[in-house]
């Protein structure tokens, strides 16, 4: 009992750090400096790409528009889901739901697994789709801002799901071929 009192007043006296600890099943004490810093930026880097993306969204409903050779600003309103699927009502918030449990579960499987990978891939998924999900309750629209050359018209939300999903594939098709080539399935 003693022992634990002084590694609660340790990790209390040593400051800012201990606030990322997250224990793990496989190293009981955290992680190592290495993988702490890793997940830091990744919290970081996608807390700053959902505030990007609010702050876009925020700038879309003042009715800025940017119209040049490359790109085009403006605001849209996208009642449906991706690419403009038609899909409402309560079967789409039951869905929604779902995808969201699966979400967390996985990112929380992420960490418990020390998968560096699934953290960055399912956080970015999570925080786009936290961002979209704010949308269609306070506007009951997604509010897409971006068209680039011929594409439809996006948010960072959107490249945030997309990227998670290609890196979610990528590391998939990474750990085959590694299980693949050491004989295991």
């Amino acid at each position: 009992m003693k022992n634990k009192s002084r590694i609660l007043q340790s990790n209390i006296r040593s400051g800012w750090k201990d606030f990322f600890y997250i224990p793990s099943s496989s190293q009981p004490l955290g992680y190592s400096g290495k993988v702490r810093d890793k997940l830091i930026l990744i919290n970081i880097l996608v807390l700053f790409f959902f505030i990007l993306d609010r702050l876009f969204k925020k700038i879309a409903l003042l009715d800025r528009t940017i119209d040049n050779l490359f790109f085009n600003f403006s605001l849209f309103k996208n009642p449906n889901l991706a690419l403009s699927i038609p899909f409402n009502g309560i079967l789409f918030y039951f869905l929604l739901i779902i995808i969201f449990w699966w979400l967390a579960d996985s990112l929380i499987k992420g960490y418990r697994d020390n998968n560096i990978l699934k953290i960055l891939a399912f956080s970015l998924i999570f925080a786009g789709a936290i961002s979209n999900l704010f949308d269609r309750l306070q506007y009951k629209a997604v509010i897409d801002y971006l068209s680039v050359f011929y594409f439809p018209i996006i948010n960072l939300a959107d490249l945030m799901i997309s990227g998670g999903v290609i890196i979610l594939i990528l590391s998939e098709f990474s750990s085959y071929s590694a299980r693949k080539n050491s004989g295991t399935k």
